[in-house]
């Protein structure tokens, strides 16, 4: 995006800020050149989806983890090995199953993740440093 003038604070927070649009397209391309598993490699591993499959694997597999990340990672451009909508749906399950690993309560009864306002809100005052603003 251009600003014409990023020292107002219209420009400053257009500089600084995505448009929701600019947001879901950061996260579909995101999706792209993450290192994601299958839907097969999730039931094989019997995982209920990608987040608890990758997040079980990196804490009790690190090497096998970091095999996995180095050699599935895709390049800019490349093709990736599933559609992106089923890229995009893994990710947005380990971005859940994340938040709610650092500050939720855990899975319900189904073993579903469901992160509340409240611990959106918690996770994102624990890690605010990662979002602070360092022009102002």
């Amino acid at each position: 995006m251009c600003v014409l003038d990023e020292t107002t604070d219209r420009g400053h927070f257009r500089e600084t800020h995505l448009p929701f649009e600019g947001f879901l397209e950061s996260l579909c391309r995101l999706a792209s050149l993450k290192a994601l598993p299958t839907d097969d490699e999730i039931e094989s591993a019997g995982a209920r989806d990608a987040g608890e499959l990758l997040l079980t694997m990196r804490s009790e597999q690190e090497e096998k983890w970091k095999e996995f990340v180095f050699d599935r990672a895709n390049l800019w451009g490349e093709p990736t090995i599933q559609p992106l909508d089923r890229c995009l749906s893994h990710l947005c399950s380990l971005v859940v199953r994340q938040v709610d690993r650092d500050c939720g309560s855990g899975p319900n009864a189904k073993g579903e993740i469901e992160v509340s306002a409240g611990v959106a809100d918690k996770w994102v005052k624990r890690n605010a440093g990662l979002f602070s603003d360092s022009k102002r």
